[in-house]
Formats: C-alpha cells, structure tokens, sequence
C-alpha cells in the first residue's frame, strides 16, 4: 500500500517476517533487500531468490555499526554460494581489511577482521574519546583509523571474506580451541532446524559445558538425540552440546537481533516418563551412571550425553563397567548405546558370549522377561 521498495532487517526478523507476509505478489516492488547484524545463512538466500522479483537484490550488511558499511555484498537470482552461509564481501573504496591472529599480526587466510581506513563510523564524529576508545592509529599514516572489530572471518578463493564467529565466543573445552558458530552452522544443516544458537557455561566442576538452543521447522519435528546423532557425522565429541533444548522462538533484542543473555537456564533433558532400573545390570549400571554423572536420579532411557557425559567421563564408565561386570566396553559402544537400556543389553551380549551355557540361558531368560 505504501509502494516500500527497500527491505532492511536483521536476518532473524527477515525470516519472521516472510512467515507472516502472503506470498501472492505483496513483495513484487522491492528492489533491495538488505540484510545486517547476523549471519545471512544460505537458507536466507534461498527465501530470497523464491519470495523476490527477479529484479531485487541482496546486500548483506553484515556487522556492528563500527563497519558494516566497508564489507558489502551484493546478491542477485543467478549468485550462487558455496558453503553454508553468504560472504560477508570485499572491502569497499579507500578500506583495508585484514584477519589479524591471535598476536594482533596480519594472516592472510584467518583471523579477527581489522578494517583500516580514512573515515569514521556514524557516532564517532566530533566525540574524541570515544574514538580513541574503540579506534587506533593505522600504522604510516596519522589519516587512518584500524578498528578491530571482535569478529572471526575466513578469506575465500574469490577474495570475499567469510564470517566465522565472534572471538569472544572461542572456548576451549578439554584443550581444544572451540568456535561455537561452527557448531552452530552444524545446527543449522540439519533439514529440521529453523535456527539455533550454542553457548558455554561452567558446570559445578568448573568444566565448560555447551548448551544448544533449537528452534524446529515443525513442532516435535526435531529430537535431541537425533540433533546429537547428526553432528557426530561432523564435529568431533567435544564439540557436541552436553544439552540441547528445544524453543518455540528464540528471544530477541529490541533490535532484532538474538538475545543470548535472554536464552533459559538449560536443564538436564530426561525421559518423559522416568523408568527405574528393571534388572541386576540396569540397577548396577545406573549406580556406575550416578557417580560418574554426580546426579542423583536417572531413567534407564535418560541420555548419557545429555546428563554432562563426554569422553573423558566415559572413560571413568567403561573402567567401572570393567571392574563390575568384568567386560571390555569400547568407547565407541558409550556413544552409540547412550542409554542404561541399550548399554545394559549391550553389556549382557559380552557377559553371555564369555559365559557357560548355563549361564546363557539364565541371561537369555532375564533379557525375554523384560517388556
């Protein structure tokens, strides 16, 4: 009604937004679409090319106020992006980028966006404390200005600058260096998952531990233990999420962007009808599952991952496994049967393949009288 003919938003707003608008032509007279603040994942460039004219364009704007304007991008029908996420550009006129490392030295592949440069972000101008605060002296030149902008990009084959994370959201968990937008990205490549955001806290040991928060495509259409099962495909076990929660929406700030500090406390996922102990090696097992976890109940269906477990507590299991039922369980077999069901079957498999026939019927009648 009011001829709009320029979309600007964050890309969290962007999605909400083409929910909520009927797709019969209300957007044919929008040119431009531009998008900042976040990540544009590949999923937005593909709401882009099938709700827009074939006329329109993209620009991710992508950044803090401090430097959004000296990366562009610019997106039409026919861009095609390699990877899960849209560039975040080439530097504009009179603009220097460089990926600093971690001791603040220019690395041409990877590193914290520095953008260098003549010109002042808007709010900066005639407030020379301010500017001091958050922008220094370029090196040769007393004109230039290099702010460092806390953010992780990647330099591409075409030159374009890929956005990798926040260097304020690098954790290290058991000595690795972790990026948290990488498991975020990993979220996100699930067919199921709208949006997700991951956060590390500290658990009562003092240990970081990671917490995911996903919204679903459709109600009940995602799972924890499926999300857990697919990231395993890609990222090694650390980097999977201790718990991963499941949100209607994720809260936002006032300008749309999300809000991490918004986000619930996490909670240990359970089964949604809690199950005790049926049998002498689910019983002994959920003793083992209570120390090594520090909880003081479980389910036989409850998640070994889900309740803080990670690889180096399953070490401790499978050494109490050893000495209480005198079997070798892998590691592996802890996070293929994360469950006391599953690892406690698993576990009376290698007691009756060592075992005197007798014993074997004794444990095959125990395991059909389960339901």
């Amino acid at each position: 009604a009011e001829r709009i003919t320029i979309y600007h938003s964050t890309p969290t707003v962007f999605r909400h937004f083409l929910r909520a608008v009927p797709d019969k032509g209300a957007l044919s007279g929008i040119r431009i679409v531009v998008l900042g603040g976040e990540l544009v994942l590949w999923q937005d460039l593909e709401l882009f090319k099938k709700r827009f004219s074939p006329g329109c364009l993209l620009v991710n704007g992508f950044g803090q106020s401090e430097y959004s304007f000296s990366l562009q991008y610019f997106v039409d029908h026919q861009t095609e992006v390699a990877g899960d996420s849209v560039p975040i550009g080439y530097p504009v006129d009179e603009t220097e980028v460089a990926l600093l490392d971690a001791e603040g030295h220019p690395d041409q592949v990877f590193g914290e966006i520095a953008i260098r440069s003549a010109y002042l972000a808007p709010g900066y101008w005639g407030r020379p404390e301010q500017t001091a605060a958050a922008f220094r002296e370029g090196p040769g030149s007393a004109n230039s200005q290099t702010y460092r902008t806390g953010d992780l990009g990647r330099l591409r084959a075409d030159g374009t600058i890929e956005f990798v994370g926040r260097k304020d959201f690098q954790v290290k968990i058991r000595g690795h260096r972790v990026e948290l937008g990488e498991i975020e990205t990993a979220l996100r490549a699930h067919p199921e998952v709208e949006s997700a955001v991951v956060i590390a806290r500290s658990s009562p040991e003092n240990e970081v531990q990671l917490t995911a928060y996903v919204v679903p495509r459709h109600r009940n259409s995602a799972r924890s233990d499926q999300l857990r099962d697919f990231l395993a495909r890609s990222l090694p076990d650390y980097m999977i999420p201790s718990v991963i929660m499941m949100l209607e929406t994720l809260p936002l700030t006032p300008n749309g962007k999300i809000d991490r500090k918004a986000l619930p406390v996490p909670r240990p996922e359970t089964s949604q009808q809690p199950v005790a102990p049926r049998t002498p090696v689910e019983v002994a097992l959920a003793d083992i599952w209570k120390e090594v976890l520090r909880v003081e109940e479980v389910s036989i269906y409850d998640d070994f991952f889900a309740h803080g477990g990670h690889s180096l507590i399953a070490t401790r299991l499978v050494s109490q496994i050893r000495d209480r039922f005198d079997v070798e369980v892998p590691i592996r077999a802890v996070f293929e049967k994360r469950t006391i069901e599953k690892l406690a079957l698993y576990i009376a498999e290698l007691q009756a393949e060592a075992a005197a026939p007798d014993e074997v019927e004794k444990l095959l009648a125990e395991l059909e009288s389960l339901p």
